[in-house]
Parts: structure tokens; sequence; C-alpha cells
């Protein structure tokens, strides 16, 4: 109440089992909660979160792109945003996860970091070209 909902950022670690069933999971991934990540996301915006931080676990680090089905199961069952994590590797896996997956924004972190096939450490951040090529022109 005091500093607002918007200052209330929960972090959901969600993996998903052999059977397809999603899990949110606690203390750096290592613990299965037994809970369905859809059923958290909506109980931690009626505790007042004003946002979601939702990572994929089996996509974490794997620049392979995000886990759209995820992402879309949990924007579509709240109404506070998601900042999609886990999985980027292009500019083009972030708008996925923005137009085709609902999130409000996109976390990333290898791709920023690795690069080549020997994944060589090398800072680099795309240009504001490459985003607007991926998320369409901005507004003047």
């Amino acid at each position: 109440d005091i500093i607002g909902s918007q200052s209330v950022v929960v972090s959901i670690d969600v993996r998903r089992s052999r059977a397809g069933n999603y899990e949110v999971y606690a203390k750096s991934g290592t613990e299965p909660t037994g809970e369905d990540p859809i059923e958290h996301a909506v109980e931690m915006e009626k505790l007042g979160a004003g946002e979601l931080l939702l990572t994929s676990i089996d996509q974490d680090g794997t620049m392979q792109g995000y886990d759209l089905e995820l992402i879309r199961l949990v924007s579509g069952a709240v109404r506070v945003p998601v900042v999609a994590c886990g999985g980027a590797g292009t500019v083009q896996h972030l708008a996925e996860a923005v137009k085709k997956g609902g999130a409000s924004a996109a976390a990333a972190g290898s791709m920023f970091v690795f690069h080549g096939p020997h994944r060589a450490v090398l800072i680099s951040y795309p240009t504001p070209q490459e985003l607007d090529d991926a998320f369409g022109a901005r507004s003047p």
C-alpha cells in the first residue's frame, strides 16, 4: 500500500515435466513446488504483484527462443505486465516473446554476452534499427 504494486515484481521460475506439464520451481530451480504457474501467477497478482518476471528454466541460457506457450498461458491469465525470460538468442526472439507470446517485455542475458561457435564473451547490443525492424518502426 505504501510503495505501490508497480514496485512489487514477483519472479516465477518454471520447468516443464516429461509429461509436458508446467510446474513452479524454487531455490534456483532445484526444488519443485507442485504449483501450477498459471494459478501461481493469478495468486501473486491478487496478493499485489505489479509485474511478473517469468523464467523458463528449460530455455534459460539456450539462446534458442522463449517458451511462447508458457508466456501465452501466463500473460493471458493476468492483467499485470509479464516479462519473459529464458531463451533469447536473437532480436527476433525478443519480438516473438512480445508479439506472439503476449509478454509486455522480454529479458535477455546470454545473447548480449556470448557470441560465435566458441561462445566467446563479447558484450553487444542490438542497434536501434534492428529493434525497429523486429518490433516495427517507432512512432515519431
